[in-house]
């Protein structure tokens, strides 16, 4: 199976405004990769875009 998270460049870096739309952002990023490693196992590919 596959998981398609959809991400943004602005979780990487924080700007003057924005900084709640950064923050969950980076947190998808992170939720993604976590579930990755998780899921790999039982062969679900788990991406972000």
């Amino acid at each position: 199976g596959k998981i398609v998270n959809i991400a943004s460049m602005a979780g990487h870096s924080a700007r003057r405004s924005g900084g709640a739309y950064a923050v969950s952002k980076a947190a998808v990023l992170r939720y993604t990769r976590g579930l990755a490693a998780e899921l790999a196992s039982s062969n679900i590919n788990v991406n972000a875009i």
